[in-house]
């Protein structure tokens, strides 16, 4: 019984100090890792919501996100990740100031949870658009226009 006493204990350091590891948690407590960790992510989505704090996004956020994305894509604006993860810290920093930096895949994962979203290369123009863009072409029209 006091195992699950010190487990619950954990268990609200964690969810009521956004700086809280898993691991600090686990040894200030004298709980397993493992058996920590498997608790803490059993937590509700109720639990969750009322500490944000633990997550990257939260659910209202992520769709304002996917609805930033879908505004550069309509501008013909390319949503290139250091764009999107710059958004993403600035809307994370306005919630919690101290939130750690984004993982390293945080937006592959992110875009995996969209499907929506999809992604892709850019592709190098085709010559007959590049030769369209000449100097003569852009004087005739200046010239007709200035009449």
């Amino acid at each position: 019984m006091e195992k699950e006493k010190r487990i619950k204990k954990a268990l609200k350091a964690l969810t009521s100090d956004p700086d809280a590891t898993i691991a600090s948690s686990a040894r200030e407590f004298g709980i397993e890792y493992s058996t920590l960790y498997r608790r803490f992510h059993q937590t509700s989505i109720a639990q969750i919501n009322a500490h944000p704090t633990q997550m990257v996004l939260t659910p209202t956020e992520e769709t304002a996100i996917v609805e930033y994305i879908g505004r550069l894509t309509l501008r013909g604006f390319p949503p290139v990740y250091p764009l999107l993860t710059a958004r993403i810290e600035a809307v994370r920093k306005e919630r919690n100031p101290n939130a750690r930096p984004l993982g390293k895949n945080y937006l592959t994962r992110f875009i995996k949870r969209h499907p929506e979203l999809g992604a892709g290369y850019s592709t190098r123009k085709d010559k007959k658009r590049v030769l369209v863009n000449t100097r003569e072409i852009y004087e005739a029209h200046f010239d007709e226009v200035s009449l």
